[in-house]
């Protein structure tokens, strides 16, 4: 029995392997015809989407509220969170570094239209981020579809069901987000199921659209981009995995192949999240009560990827029109880049926005945003990539930890 899954879970990968080659294909023989297909996976993509924010409400309360008590939870929390700043912080640096060497700016061949005077500045204050992270409305933010909200909100029930007294209905409760929990994964079983028909018509409609002169244009922007993403996860990712869960980087991301291999094609955290928790239990054997609390907390809050299109996009703007950034300016991007990073969820394309509010922030021209946007999907797959990479690198190495304490107490 266990080979037989085995051998379905590899069947799955190759499919979706399969389903991005031959939608790449499809699209650029066809042109734009094959875009026709894009209807079919949006359809599939939001038959994910539809679930995620119950789908994080529960398994964050019954993560937390499984726990025996604050301290456990508490000792997991700091760990993860301190790993998930400590990443992006190294991202957003290496992104600036990259676009530091490589000048991608530097006699560019693509002119902004109509660049703007002056941008328009957002706004961005630390007592603004503290407030949209406790909502007034429990049933606004579920319909909202707010990811970051709702895990406040889960993470608040869940504490709360640790202080219930009456261990009786502490149970109910438990057993009542367990039940809602398993109606959830059942039906992501069905639509994950069908992943290969929707990652065809994605991809399809990519190349279609775009062709390969996307990689043409903007290749040395590209090229740098990725240079930084590389670096991110063979280093930074590699030396921490060495050190922590004693496990090599190739091994991890052959491992992990289920993980990145949806999200090149799906482009969202968020969609991702059932699937980096199913492969970190069964996979990495990571604790459930751990998984079902750290990845949910990454896919808001780690945003490696996107930390760093921020730094590059910034520096890249920047040598187009010929401003050199200070130390203090420097300073001053690593923290509106982490502030932004982790206001929003994991939709697709939803970093466009965040790349034109943080170089409205900078006084730089917003055009840019509109330029990353025509191949934005392209872009999108690195970024959606190392976010969940990272969420699933951060995971196993706090797994570890408490293994190791456990071992040693």
């Amino acid at each position: 029995m266990g080979n037989f899954l085995a051998k379905n879970k590899l069947s799955s990968v190759y499919l979706n392997i399969a389903a991005i080659i031959l939608g790449a294909i499809l699209g650029l023989v066809l042109g734009e015809t094959a875009c026709g297909l894009k209807f079919i996976g949006t359809i599939w993509l939001n038959c994910i989407k539809l679930i995620m924010v119950p789908l994080v409400l529960c398994i964050v309360v019954t993560s937390i509220g499984s726990q025996q008590d604050l301290s456990s939870l508490g000792r997991v929390a700091t760990r993860i969170v301190a790993f998930y700043m400590t990443t992006t912080v190294m991202a957003i640096a290496i992104g600036i570094a990259v676009a530091f060497v490589f000048k991608p700016g530097i006699g560019f061949n693509i002119a902004l239209e109509g660049a703007q005077a002056a941008a328009k500045t957002v706004s961005l204050s630390v007592q603004d981020f503290f407030l949209s992270l406790f909502p007034s409305n429990l049933f606004k933010t579920l319909s909202d579809g707010d990811v970051l909200g709702t895990l406040v909100i889960g993470i608040l029930f869940g504490v709360s069901v640790i202080k219930i007294k009456d261990v009786e209905k502490k149970r109910t409760v438990l057993r009542c987000f367990d039940s809602l929990n398993a109606l959830i994964n059942e039906y992501l079983r069905m639509i994950i199921n069908l992943s290969p028909i929707g990652v065809l018509c994605l991809m399809a409609d990519s190349f279609g659209k775009y062709g390969l002169t996307v990689f043409t244009t903007m290749a040395k922007f590209l090229g740098t981009f990725y240079v930084g993403l590389a670096i991110q996860v063979l280093l930074v990712y590699g030396i921490v995995l060495l050190i922590f869960a004693r496990l090599n980087i190739f091994k991890f991301l052959r491992d992990a192949t289920p993980v990145w291999s949806f999200t090149l094609a799906t482009c969202s955290s968020t969609a991702n999240i059932p699937n980096s928790i199913k492969t970190a239990r069964e996979v990495f054997n990571v604790p459930d009560n751990i998984a079902s609390f750290t990845i949910p907390l990454g896919a808001t809050l780690n945003y490696d990827g996107l930390v760093m299109a921020f730094g590059c996009v910034l520096i890249t703007v920047a040598q187009m029109n010929g401003i050199v950034f200070g130390a203090g300016t420097l300073i001053h991007i690593m923290l509106v880049g982490l502030l932004l990073s982790s206001c929003g969820s994991g939709i697709p394309g939803g970093g466009v926005v965040k790349i034109m509010m943080i170089l409205g922030t900078f006084g730089l021209p917003t055009e840019f945003a509109g330029l990353l946007a025509g191949f934005y999907r392209f872009f999108d797959m690195g970024i959606t990539t190392v976010n969940c990479l990272g969420d699933l690198v951060g995971t196993v190495c706090v797994a570890k930890a408490e293994e190791r304490r456990k071992n040693n107490s």
